[in-house]
């Protein structure tokens, strides 16, 4: 984690590349091509390879001529598609049997799995990055607000020292005001007493 701000992130424009990282799709790339895919790949809405695993020199995403042996699902965010699954599987692949029709349904499950698995990646990256936004604001605000009641205190502080410092001067004048007076009234009894 750098130490720039996180910037806020509801209502955003994200992009594909901002949510996910190769940390979070390169297993599941991986594991399409251990399934027996020939290439899998993830792209931008504006089909830049992001990620890719396998021979991606015969997947052509976004092109018409790949659409016989690549299949292609897009990647939505708040129902617009932010990239695309793009994944060969060539007629040669040992998955696909001769005389058999599991091919189509293989390709159709193998798709069905990566489209939900990446979809539930997208989500809770999203949720996670909500979530630290979020607490990062409260965070933030809460600081924000303890250097407030900080100053607010300093400033009480000062106007009580100086109240007091004040009081204190005060005490003594009224303290020294009153032994004269003290000091007066003893010598006019003195006197009156002389005087008597």
């Amino acid at each position: 984690m750098t130490n720039d701000k996180i910037k806020f992130i509801v209502g955003s424009e994200l992009r594909l590349g901002d949510i996910l990282h190769a940390a979070d799709v390169m297993p599941l790339l991986k594991a399409i091509i251990t399934a027996g895919a020939d290439a899998a790949a993830i792209t931008d809405e504006k089909w830049s390879v992001l990620w890719a695993e396998g021979a991606i020199s015969g997947l052509k995403p976004g092109s018409n001529e790949s659409a016989q042996d690549s299949m292609i699902k897009p990647i939505y965010h708040e129902g617009e598609p932010i990239g695309f699954l793009c994944v060969s599987i060539h007629d040669s692949s040992p998955l696909i049997k001769e005389g058999t029709d599991r091919g189509p349904e293989f390709e159709k499950i193998l798709m069905d799995i990566s489209m939900a698995s990446l979809d539930t990646i997208v989500k809770n990256t999203v949720k996670r990055m909500l979530t630290t936004e979020l607490h990062t604001t409260v965070v933030e605000q809460s600081y924000e607000d303890l250097i407030e009641t900080n100053k607010r205190l300093s400033v009480s502080e000062k106007r009580y020292r100086e109240l007091a410092e004040t009081l204190e001067q005060k005490v003594e004048e009224r303290t020294a005001d009153l032994k004269k007076a003290h000091a007066i009234l003893l010598q006019q009894e003195k006197m009156a007493s002389i005087g008597q």
